[in-house]
């Protein structure tokens, strides 16, 4: 789970949520980023407890507390001056779903608290555990509203809104990558709609071949001009890491092919029927270690 963001373990809030699924055995089917944070916020809205009691007695409650927090952390961050985590109280009337709820709702779920600035108790806010929680909320608002979707497209080079489009591309699937970067020729002198297509992928279980070697070229070309070679080669290694692995499948060393079928493994909901036939054929491997690993 770690190795799906490197900040999983370096930062205590991010450590705590990939702690919590693992003690609550809801790791499975998990593949990317957008994966660890849909499965905990939906566990700690209804799942856990003692959520769990108010989410299955007042499930209406619980989902508009969600249904307010998502709004709230899109309207935002769409501001011209962006609130990135910190939130005034006042957006917070402003947007939510439902007239009664008090501010105190929100904060049942601990996934946003109220902070006063020092020397003034008049002016409190609503703030995010981690500011990764108000991306990854305002990206299910947009990929359930259309005029915020287009919003975001619209303002793909705001860099506030660069983790909320990745969260998107775990969402969306592919489609957001053809937003991003529809044709190389419409690109800007620093290609940053490709590297931003590339970095989505790690969020996409699974990629067209053709959209692919789309991102494939376009990244191996960058990789023979200054001063774009070593964000072209990080970005392609991202891209290609299925197939990387899949190239030591056939390494001399036996320890590396068998390390190589386990790790394909980890990846199986994104690998596709070639890969697996080469993997089934490492059964009649000389070593076996890898006969073993393939047979697992």
């Amino acid at each position: 789970l770690s190795a799906l963001a490197c900040d999983l373990t370096c930062i205590p809030m991010l450590a705590y949520m990939v702690r919590i699924l693992i003690e609550e055995g809801k790791t499975k089917g998990v593949f990317t980023r957008t994966d660890i944070y849909k499965r905990f916020l939906n566990h700690i809205i209804y799942e856990h407890d003692p959520n769990m009691a108010i989410s299955v007695e007042k499930f209406q409650f619980a989902h508009n507390v969600k249904e307010t927090l998502k709004r709230l952390s899109f309207e935002a961050l769409a501001l011209k001056e962006p609130e990135i985590q910190k939130i005034p109280i006042k957006l917070v009337n402003q947007y939510k779903t439902d007239s009664s709820m008090k501010i105190e709702d929100l904060l049942r779920f601990g996934l946003v608290n109220i902070i006063l600035e020092k020397g003034d108790i008049t002016q409190p806010y609503l703030f995010f555990t981690h500011q990764s929680l108000q991306e990854f909320l305002a990206a299910q608002y947009a990929n359930e509203h259309e005029h915020a979707f287009k919003k975001i497209i619209a303002e793909i080079w705001a860099p506030k809104w660069k983790e909320v489009i990745k969260f998107l591309a775990g969402l969306r699937g592919e489609e957001i990558i053809r937003e991003i970067y529809p044709d190389p020729e419409r690109d800007n002198v620093i290609h940053g709609r490709l590297f931003l297509a590339a970095e989505c992928t790690l969020e996409i279980k699974k990629i067209s071949q053709e959209l692919r070697e789309k991102l494939e070229n376009g990244l191996r070309k960058l990789m023979k001009i200054i001063p774009f070679e070593v964000n072209a080669t990080k970005a392609l290694e991202q891209l290609g890491e299925i197939h990387k692995l899949k190239s030591l499948l056939r390494n001399k060393d036996g320890f590396v092919r068998g390390a190589a079928i386990k790790a394909l493994a980890q990846l199986k909901e994104r690998i596709d029927d070639e890969t697996i036939k080469e993997i089934t054929g490492r059964l009649r491997d000389e070593n076996g270690d890898v006969r073993r690993a393939a047979y697992q």
